[in-house]
This record gives C-alpha cells, structure tokens and sequence, in this order.
C-alpha cells in the first residue's frame, strides 16, 4: 500500500466533524449535519473530486480546467473556472474551505470530515494495532472496510489526478481486505474469512 504523496490533511482544528462530511469512497457527495447529500451539479462536482483527491494541497488553475472539460478548455476557462468554484464554496455554505492561492486552489478537510482520510488513518491504526491485539486490528480493518460505498470516485471523470488516486486507494482497500483476512485466519475465524 502506497501513503498519500504530501499527506497534508489537517488535524482536527478549525472545521468541526459533523457539520460537513465529505464522501469518495462510492460517488463523491457531500453530507450536511448528518443528513441528504448536496445537490452538486456535474461541473462542480468534478471539480470538488479533483480538489478531494489533493486534499490539503494546491491544485493548479490549469489542472483543475482540465479536468472540469473533456478535451480543450475554452478561451473562457479561467473565468468560468472562477464562476463554478465560487458556487461550489457556496454550496458548502463554509467558504473558507476552498482556499485561492496566485493561480491555484486548495481544499481544507479534517480527517474526520473526509472518508478518505478516515480509511488511511483506520488502515495505519490497524497496522500499530496488530503485534498487540489481533482482534483489535481485525475490528479497526472492519471500520475501515465499512466507509467504502462503491468504488472510488465512482461516477466522477476528473482527468489524471482522479485516475491515480482511485488506483491508489484502490491498492489500500485491497491490501486492508486482504489483511482483514489474514487476521481473521489467525484468530480462527475461517467462516468470516471465506
């Protein structure tokens, strides 16, 4: 399993788990307070799910216009760019969220808020866990297993930066899984196994 590149997901601070919890581990959503997902159109979508899966780290002007167009941006990219991400930090009724940099874009999310960083931070918990109990391990494996709702980014077609990071946690899933397994075995669990 390979750890995020430049992992720079905030700790809890600022942004208080619960009020908004962001979901990529099935079709990317947004959940407000526990309740429906918000209604984001597909543009803003896309751009969210790119700005998610660099979460914590600048995401280029350039980048995020060519994951928003299929083929060739527009002459009017950067403008519209601005118009979408602006209605987007809108959206999330939390504006600070999506910071603008010179000529970049980054997303703020604690670990709590965002599946993702819940499934690595689960993940690497079960590792420190394993030497001293297997059976917590396997119960942290499970936790983590359980916030996958689908396939990654399902749904979403951002570009390059979308396609690494589904392979990415991708690969993390089903070294867990396997992992899961391999406990379950050695605690003589073979049935949950199978």
């Amino acid at each position: 399993s390979r750890p995020r590149p430049d992992h720079c997901i905030q700790e809890p601070t600022q942004y208080m788990a619960g009020n908004l919890e962001f979901k990529v581990l099935g079709p990317p959503d947004v959940v407000v307070d526990g309740g429906a997902g918000l209604a984001v159109p597909p543009m803003q979508r896309r751009l969210l799910a790119v700005l998610l899966s660099r979460a914590g780290r600048e995401v280029s002007s350039d980048d995020l216009a060519d994951a928003a167009w299929t083929g060739a941006p527009p002459p009017s990219a950067k403008g519209t760019l601005q118009v979408h991400l602006h209605r987007l930090k809108r959206a999330l009724a939390e504006p600070s969220r999506i910071l603008r940099g010179e000529s970049d874009y980054r997303i703020e999310v604690a670990v709590e808020e965002f599946d993702a960083a819940r499934f690595e931070h689960l993940v690497e918990r079960a590792g420190g866990e394993r030497r001293a109990s297997a059976q917590t391990a396997a119960e942290t494996l499970r936790q983590a297993l359980e916030l996958w709702r689908g396939d990654a980014y399902s749904g979403v077609d951002g570009g390059r930066w979308i396609t690494a990071e589904v392979r990415r946690l991708e690969e993390l899933r089903l070294a867990a899984s396997l992992e899961l397994q391999e406990l379950r075995l050695d605690l003589g669990r073979q049935e949950e196994a199978v």
